[in-house]
């Protein structure tokens, strides 16, 4: 098993001379969850040790305790990354506890409760008193420079160094830190720099590919229109998931292909979870049917690759003229819907970091009940591989499940879009319950919804 053990104030979040006593106060350094993923992603399991006085001191309780801990669970599941436990010292130092750093307690815990010697097992801290207590376990202890960062005032003391720490590399940037740590522990050649690698390849994939690509669509957009030229398109994407697979190591696994309509003039709405690019590329190349994009018109002046959407029946839409356009998505969907033509349609608005949850607009189910064809929930969790905005990929398996088709007839939007919400943010914790472990439960569906 590969562990790093980290300190947390000071290495992960933002040290306070007053104490972190709730979880507004609890900000994290620049950079740290970011290489915390990393360490993930290289195969490394990551275990917090704390000493956590304020509660023995009285200045905040367990429930802020848990706060504090539930917010840095979330915001790491939101770029990819994870603690797997958090063991803490809740004793004042006067109370001479085997637990509080600098002794080896809360480490002999963490090899008891994991059943592995500690010996050679890396772990990181920011003060004497962390590599103490990692040292006294068997660990070998890893400095990160000064602990106080984001502007806060040093100590007067000089920090403690160790051997093969450089005095001119106590810049602030936690990223670089946590790399140093990583690097011992050989994340970097194992996993972080190959992940860097296979992103790049694979973004030259996708650059040299749309190009001709593009120009083709727009001069095959001449004489060919409609579905023909649709299925043209479809085949970019193709290349562009292949790729995936092929340079990222993504694979993707689908469920509930039975639920789709099989009728060849079937309509339907697909209302997709969105949490990354992915999605965008992938549900074209699963679907049957031709699908049609409602996105904003800005999209196609994107050289290439807006241009050859913008020769497809997709809607294309203004969003600052909001009732005309939910018109024209009205209009053209009824048209397109008759063709058998479906419509997909993103109801968060916007991609979603992982383990979170958007808000739910009904515009997709105002289409469906306008329209009287059903809708269908799609569940993807797209983001533990493809996380929101990121350039750096990594290999996975992306869980793809389709849901049973909802009949929107005698519906009324808003209880339809609930429904939807319902079933896809239920799916969504069933598919990925690491990243939802620390989020609220879903409210539940009145019976007359469901």
């Amino acid at each position: 098993m590969k562990l790093v053990i980290l300190d947390r104030n000071g290495t992960i979040n933002v040290h306070r001379e007053d104490f972190v006593k709730s979880d507004i106060e609890w900000t994290p350094l620049p950079g740290a969850l970011e290489a915390v993923a990393r360490l993930n992603h290289a195969g490394w399991h990551v275990v917090v040790a704390s000493n956590q006085s304020g509660l023995g001191r009285g200045l905040f309780d367990m429930a802020s305790l848990n706060a504090m801990h539930a917010k840095m669970h979330k915001m790491l599941a939101a770029v990819g990354g994870r603690v797997d436990a958090v063991f803490y010292c809740p004793h004042s130092p006067d109370e001479g506890c085997e637990c509080r750093k600098p002794a080896p307690g809360l480490f002999r815990q963490i090899g008891d409760r994991y059943g592995i010697d500690l010996k050679d097992v890396p772990t990181a801290g920011d003060s004497l008193r962390d590599l103490q207590a990692g040292a006294a376990a068997g660990c070998e202890p890893h400095l990160l420079p000064h602990r106080h960062g984001c502007g806060l005032p040093r100590r007067r003391s000089a920090a403690p160094r160790i051997p093969g720490e450089h005095p001119g590399s106590r810049e602030p940037r936690r990223l670089c830190r946590f790399l140093a740590c990583a690097r011992s522990a050989g994340c970097i050649a194992g996993g972080c720099l190959m992940a860097f690698i296979r992103s790049v390849l694979h973004a030259l994939w996708m650059l040299v590919t749309v190009v001709p690509w593009g120009i083709i669509m727009c001069v095959s957009s001449l004489w060919k229109r409609g579905i023909p030229l649709y299925w043209m398109a479809e085949q970019w994407l193709s290349w562009a998931i292949g790729g995936a697979r092929v340079l990222l190591g993504i694979r993707t696994r689908v469920t509930g292909m039975e639920n789709l309509p099989t009728d060849q003039l079937a309509g339907a709405v697909l209302l997709v979870k969105h949490q990354s690019t992915l999605e965008t590329f992938l549900m074209p190349t699963l679907m049957p049917h031709p699908l049609a994009f409602v996105f904003k018109k800005e999209l196609i002046y994107v050289p290439f690759f807006g241009w050859a959407m913008a020769r497809l029946d997709m809607i294309h839409i203004d969003r600052s003229q909001r009732a005309q356009a939910f018109n024209k998505v009205v209009n053209q969907g009824r048209k397109l819907l008759a063709q058998g033509i479906w419509i997909i349609m993103f109801p968060e608005g916007t991609r979603i970091p992982r383990g979170q949850k958007g808000t739910y607009k009904s515009g997709g189910t105002r289409l469906a009940c306008e329209t009287g064809v059903p809708v269908i929930p799609v569940a993807v969790t797209s983001a533990k591989v493809w996380p929101r905005k990121a350039f750096i990929k990594r290999p996975g398996v992306v869980d793809v499940s389709i849901g049973p088709a909802i009949p929107s007839v005698g519906r009324k939007p808003d209880e339809l879009m609930r429904e939807v919400e319902a079933w896809i943010e239920s799916e969504m914790r069933r598919l990925d319950p690491e990243a939802y472990r620390d989020s609220l439960p879903l409210p539940q569906v009145p019976q007359e919804v469901r």
